[in-house]
């Protein structure tokens, strides 16, 4: 009986795509008012990730897993031997081929050489090339894919190594007690998904307002990273049983000091960012605005309890990474503009954050009471939020008039909040 052979994968592929098609019925209406920055996909020109690099995110999980994909191939016949040659030239030679393909497709297509001149105008390329031209940038793309490809050779010869188990190995009889074979099919799934996600960033990337490919690292890697993970879990508890004597020591002794290696970063990054533990350890996550801005804090609370979750709070809007929009955030109410680059991000289109943001300023420093009752109405805003922020941003005879069209349902300290 074949291991995971081509009936097998044929009624996985055959189950998944029926899977596939249900979950996109169930989500239909969320596609269908979707709206997202990513735009298709790209090639990764030039990027090559340095192998260093790699080893430092995944070093532990790679130990695990080629010592997981040894002991299997020490188990299995010769029929994964017999198709590692084809798993390897899609692994290896396929990502080069697509990578060709790609490259020569936007050479030749109006969309592609747009593409590939917007690359050019980048100054931070025109630094690395030394040049500005389509000649330039191929040399250094076959440059920098020759002088780094260590990432994508060790990628790729794992992923082949274990898409020809998945593919036609099959196991000799287990010694003592060892794992029942879909665990061990399982384990190797896991892997191949594993090393295939971050196999597929090193050629192409998703296209967003970055332009180039870190949010799709870090997502991908995210994912690998799980899998990984737990195939290594599965790889030291399965090569464990099948070593005997001193080298199983060695294993387990090996295992601890990889995992030791690997503790590093967080022994040490974990008391850095919690500032050595000197504020006081709690699990509630607004507790630093407690401290850092209590009025605030306040008024969170009070709003959190006494305001409806549907209700349009108003805000000042805010840049990324900052505390601004804090009041949407901490309360899970509404309001006209949250991060605005993120709002980019995620809607695809600056339309809408475009036409609120002269809005929010005239709400809230516009001295005309119509004009102002009219964008609330407009919005259907219920509460206004007047901070420290808020008083920070905008003129004091713009707020003031607050106090004249609307009333104040919260006072405290440096917080005032209208209702309509």
């Amino acid at each position: 009986m074949l291991w995971l052979g081509r009936a097998r994968l044929t009624e996985a592929v055959i189950g998944a795509g029926i899977f596939a098609v249900l979950a996109g019925i169930v989500y239909l209406p969320f596609y269908l008012s979707f709206q997202s920055q990513a735009g298709g996909i790209l090639p990764n020109l030039w990027n090559p990730t340095r192998l260093r690099q790699f080893v430092i995110f995944f070093g532990p999980f790679l130990v695990m897993t080629v010592a997981l994909l040894a002991m299997v191939s020490r188990r299995a016949t010769w029929q994964w031997q017999r198709e590692l040659g084809g798993t390897l030239s899609v692994t290896i030679l396929g990502p080069l081929v697509l990578l060709l393909a790609l490259v020569t497709a936007f050479l030749v297509l109006p969309g592609g050489r747009a593409f590939v001149q917007n690359v050019l105008n980048d100054p931070n390329v025109q630094f690395a090339l030394n040049g500005a031209s389509v000649n330039d940038l191929l040399r250094e793309i076959i440059r920098r894919r020759l002088t780094t490809p260590w990432t994508f050779l060790l990628l790729g010869g794992l992923t082949g190594w274990a898409l020809s188990h998945l593919w036609g190995g099959t196991p000799k009889a287990p010694s003592g007690a060892a794992v029942a074979y879909p665990a061990e099919k399982f384990a190797l799934l896991l892997a191949l998904v594993g090393l295939a996600l971050p196999l597929a960033v090193e050629f192409v990337y998703l296209k967003d307002l970055f332009g180039y490919r870190m949010n799709t690292v870090f997502k991908f890697y995210f994912q690998a990273w799980i899998l990984l993970a737990l195939a290594s879990a599965f790889g030291v508890y399965y090569v464990s049983r099948e070593l005997r004597g001193v080298w199983r020591g060695l294993w387990q002794g090996s295992v601890a000091v990889v995992v030791a290696a690997a503790m590093v970063y967080p022994v040490l990054a974990i008391p850095t960012k919690a500032q050595n533990f000197r504020p006081q350890p709690t699990l509630d996550g607004i507790a630093w605005v407690k401290n850092q801005h209590p009025d605030d804090y306040a008024a969170i609370l009070w709003l959190r309890k006494n305001v409806p979750p549907d209700a349009v709070v108003l805000e000042r809007p805010g840049k990324s990474y900052s505390y601004l929009s804090r009041v949407s955030a901490l309360t899970g109410r509404q309001t006209l503009v949250g991060w605005d680059f993120h709002e980019y991000q995620w809607r695809g289109t600056l339309d809408v954050v475009n036409a609120r943001l002269p809005d929010i300023e005239t709400i809230y420093n516009g001295l005309d009471p119509s004009t102002t009752l009219t964008l609330l109405d407009k919005y259907d805003i219920t509460y206004i939020y007047v901070g420290a922020s808020e008083r920070e941003a905008y003129a004091p005879n713009g707020l003031a008039k607050f106090d004249r069209l609307l009333k104040p349902v919260y006072q405290h300290g440096a917080v005032t909040i209208y209702v309509r």
